[in-house]
């Protein structure tokens, strides 16, 4: 039903350079927005490497006519093409559901059996983008067969179990960027306007699923004209998906003025009571400071500060989650003088400043950075 669909090359260029520039849009701003605010991390670089990727993946797509090769060299184009598609698609697909991973991971605190289970999940991505590209590199480089076709095309042997593959893959993976989140979710207090909005995000993923059940179809059918759409749309689909993770939130923030939920990774260790608790402890930076201490403030979002050199956050954990308590804390010294202690039972949001940032504005006496 596809096979008979011509696509034009223009159309193809078009749609690459517009979707090319709004994911670099995203890109840009994801970037600017993080290092900004000094939470530049891993998550950051995979969306980088994706934006490359679909760089590289444009250029391949602009290169050449869908026409049959003229001429020796635009064989040799059209091969390049063809090769830079088959590696470029798979990498830059993953390397966004990666990304948008590790955005989700940093938001977990490492008590959490959930964040080994996001750290397994990492590790099988990285193992499925390998079992995907090896197999599609082999079977093309092994047999060249189609070097010599009058539309130099790699269809893996006339097999769909590669294309099969990457479907059930895709599927996995965007499910468990949808399912992890949402998991996370149901054990805070969210207002539900708050919850929508969150789920909203990562539950937009499932529309890259709809991108790779089309590619999947269109490479079986050989409908290699819509197939260059797809191929530019997957990988741009993902990674503008982790961007809008960073984006979203941040604009919500900033419309609402409400608590910060876009976490900075820091060292935390554990710290055992003797009544049985487990206390998550995170080591604050040491940053330098002109910056006059502001006033004590009380409130749902306010920042307790106090005048040492190191601070940590300190959150209690028991067996019963509706008892769970978060607490800031200095040393023992600090606790005698001008003890401040706030405590919420069950953590929302703007109150999992355990985890997640404490505002960069605010600043100890002493010079330090209270994170």
């Amino acid at each position: 039903m596809f096979s008979n669909v011509h696509v034009s090359a223009d159309a193809i260029r078009t749609f690459s350079i517009v979707f090319l520039i709004f994911a670099g849009s995203t890109v840009a701003a994801r970037i600017f927005i993080r290092y900004r605010n000094q939470r530049l991390w891993w998550d950051d670089l995979w969306a980088v490497l994706s934006f490359l990727l679909t760089i590289v993946m444009a250029i391949g797509l602009c290169w050449t006519e869908l026409n049959p090769a003229s001429s020796p060299k635009d064989r040799r184009l059209q091969i390049a093409e063809i090769w830079i598609l088959i590696l470029t698609y798979s990498f830059g697909s993953w390397f966004g559901r990666i990304s948008l991973l590790l955005s989700i991971i940093r938001l977990i605190p490492p008590i959490f059996t959930l964040r080994r289970i996001s750290e397994y999940a990492f590790i099988a991505f990285c193992v499925m983008c390998m079992g995907l590209v090896i197999p599609k590199t082999y079977i093309c480089a092994s047999d060249v067969w189609w070097y010599k076709s009058a539309y130099p095309v790699c269809d893996f042997g006339g097999r769909p179990i590669i294309p099969t593959m990457e479907l059930v893959t895709a599927v996995v993976g965007d499910l468990t960027l949808v399912v992890i989140p949402i998991r996370l979710f149901s054990h805070i207090a969210l207002p539900k306007e708050k919850r929508r909005m969150l789920i909203l995000i990562f539950g937009a993923n499932l529309i890259t699923t709809i991108f790779s059940t089309f590619h999947a179809m269109f490479f079986i059918c050989e409908t290699w004209g819509l197939l260059a759409f797809f191929n530019e749309a997957e990988p741009g689909s993902t990674l503008i998906m982790a961007n809008l993770a960073v984006l979203a939130p941040y604009a919500y923030r900033t419309i609402r003025r409400e608590g910060d939920f876009d976490s900075k990774p820091c060292t935390h260790y554990r710290s055992f009571q003797e009544d049985g608790g487990v206390r998550i402890r995170r080591i604050s930076d040491l940053v330098p400071s002109d910056v006059p201490a502001p006033l004590v403030t009380t409130g749902p979002n306010s920042i307790l500060q106090y005048p040492a050199a190191c601070h940590i956050i300190e959150a209690s954990y028991v067996s019963d989650p509706s008892l769970r308590t978060l607490s800031r804390s200095g040393s023992e010294e600090e606790r005698k003088g001008d003890s401040v202690e706030t405590q919420s039972s069950l953590p929302t949001l703007p109150s999992l400043e355990y985890f997640l940032e404490i505002s960069e504005e605010t600043k100890s006496p002493s010079g330090v950075a209270i994170v």
